[in-house]
């Protein structure tokens, strides 16, 4: 402040206050002019407005370099902060998202190799574990249709093998059974007066005939086996299918000591389908069930519709299946039966019947508690029913 600008201040009696630097140092200046009051001009002529002037000066150093001190504190304090809470977000983004993304990672990596064994394991409920959960399902489905894949590889080339292998068997078995026939008239003939011997010979030529028989069953299995179905589809109502297969199967289960039931819901419509194939399927699945059961029980079959499906479920209360042979199951030529009652295709066929059809084969066990078996068939070419009463029953 220069000093005329000073008189003026102090003429004007103003109070003022202003900054400055001197010796390189800043400086607040604050004056305040002292007016000459009536209690002052005891001691004072009162000619003079201002008997003085009151000027306070200060350094303002030490109030910069405490700002300063305070400033980079706070500065500090602020980056250590922000750094901490960076850290503290980063190890959350680790754990919480880019572990478990690293994980899945590998995991698809393993599995795109084909190690389809590995699961991703979840902990959290929100959308990792979602993920993971998903991813799961996944790799469990690609299973699934793996084992699909290899075992309908294997039936194709066994079909292959199946096919040539049951026209060579057939021409030989055909001469056996045919010859074996020839000759019992005429050596029972012969041997009348002995028998014994006549007795012999009918028991062995008998034998001849049964196992060429049951050769011959078995060709025309592997024959089924090898051949693609050709379906004569037409309408087929399910009641009167049912009823047909419960009446063969009847005697053998009255021998056994087995019930034969079924429940058949009034919703359910007539399917367009091959009433055949489908009599061949359940058929072997309710006779399965016969034999799986050592003393009394019971076959109980059901059918209902679900949806755009029929589900008929088999269930009996038999032996059971163990775990170690469920995968086995569909294998061709794989039984549970004792030697000779068996050959391991009546449901290796049965499966290709109904995923034939467009419908699918799943099956349940407890071993002590039985097995139930399930097909689900899809109403196809509903229109070519429409003519027809939509229900369970045939019309009569």
């Amino acid at each position: 402040m220069t000093q005329p600008e000073f008189f003026a201040a102090v003429e004007a009696e103003q109070v003022v206050s202003f900054r400055e630097v001197s010796n390189g140092h800043e400086r607040l200046t604050h004056f305040k002019p002292l007016l000459n009051e009536e209690r002052c001009q005891e001691c004072h002529e009162p000619n003079h407005r201002v008997r003085g002037v009151v000027m306070i000066s200060t350094s303002l150093e030490p109030l910069r370099q405490e700002t300063v001190r305070k400033t980079l504190r706070y500065s500090v304090v602020f980056v250590a902060t922000t750094l901490l809470v960076i850290g503290s977000l980063a190890v959350f983004l680790r754990k919480t998202i880019l572990n478990p993304i690293d994980l899945m990672a590998m995991r698809v990596k393993q599995i795109a190799q084909g190690d389809l064994q590995q699961r991703v394991p979840i902990h959290t409920r929100d959308e990792m574990g979602e993920l993971a959960t998903h991813l799961n399902r996944m790799t469990e489905s690609l299973k699934i249709y793996q084992e699909q894949l290899i075992r309908a590889e294997k039936l194709s080339s066994l079909g292959t093998l199946a096919s040539g292998l049951a026209h060579e068997l057939n021409n030989p078995l055909a001469s056996i059974a045919g010859y074996a026939e020839a000759l019992l008239d005429p050596l029972s003939a012969q041997l009348a007066n002995g028998r014994d011997q006549q007795e012999k010979v009918r028991q062995a030529l008998g034998v001849i005939l049964t196992q060429a028989d049951r050769c011959r069953d078995i060709t025309q299995h592997l024959l089924k086996f090898a051949r693609k179905e050709e379906f004569q589809l037409e309408t087929v109502f399910l009641s009167l299918l049912f009823e047909e297969i419960l009446a063969l199967l009847a005697p053998q289960a009255r021998q056994r000591g087995v019930r034969l039931t079924c429940s058949i819901a009034p919703n359910v419509p007539p399917l367009w389908s091959d009433a055949a194939s489908l009599q061949q399927v359940f058929f072997n699945l309710i006779k399965n069930g016969i034999e799986a059961i050592t003393k009394e029980g019971e076959v109980h079959t059901a059918v209902r519709f679900v949806g755009e499906w029929v589900e008929v479920t088999v269930a009996d209360n038999g032996a059971g299946i163990p775990a170690e042979w469920e995968r086995k199951i569909f294998d061709p030529f794989f039984t549970t039966k004792p030697p000779g009652q068996g050959t391991g295709l009546g449901l290796p066929i049965s499966c290709m019947i109904v995923e034939g059809l467009g419908g699918k084969l799943r099956f349940t066990s407890q071993v002590g508690r039985g097995t139930t078996f399930t097909v689900l068939l899809p109403v196809q070419n509903r229109e070519h029913t429409d003519d027809t009463d939509k229900t369970a029953d045939p019309p009569r």
